[in-house]
């Protein structure tokens, strides 16, 4: 796994995870997320917590790369605190208090997924 700690590819993958960030919006309740037209009902504008479980997961997993490797920290630590931070805000608490955390098996996976991530980054 020698590219996930090459200089060129962390960077690419901040660069990327910016990209998503920076396309962040911001539902009526204070939240962030990627919002957009919601599948067949495109009159409805909305975010949706498999899209922002799999968008998350990803920059998640960038986090976990650099976390666990002390050299990566000293360059890349700071760089890892708004994303940890936004997920925390803008996935875990705000599907938990959307009341939209339940064990369904269509949404649990990628809710779980993303939560086991997310604890690891922190």
């Amino acid at each position: 796994m020698k590219p996930l700690k090459d200089k060129a590819w962390l960077d690419a993958g901040f660069k990327y995870a910016d990209f998503l960030v920076d396309r962040m919006d911001v539902a009526p309740d204070g939240y962030k997320g990627w919002i957009g037209p919601y599948l067949s009902q495109k009159k409805y504008w909305q975010d949706v917590l498999v899209g922002d479980a799999l968008l998350f997961e990803g920059i998640l997993d960038l986090c976990i790369i650099v976390k666990e490797d002390p050299a990566l920290m000293k360059t890349y630590g700071e760089r890892i605190k708004p994303y940890i931070a936004s997920a925390k805000r803008d996935f875990v608490e705000k599907y938990d208090n959307r009341d939209t955390w339940r064990n369904r098996m269509d949404l649990t996976e990628a809710m779980s997924t993303t939560t086991i991530f997310l604890w690891k980054a922190i």
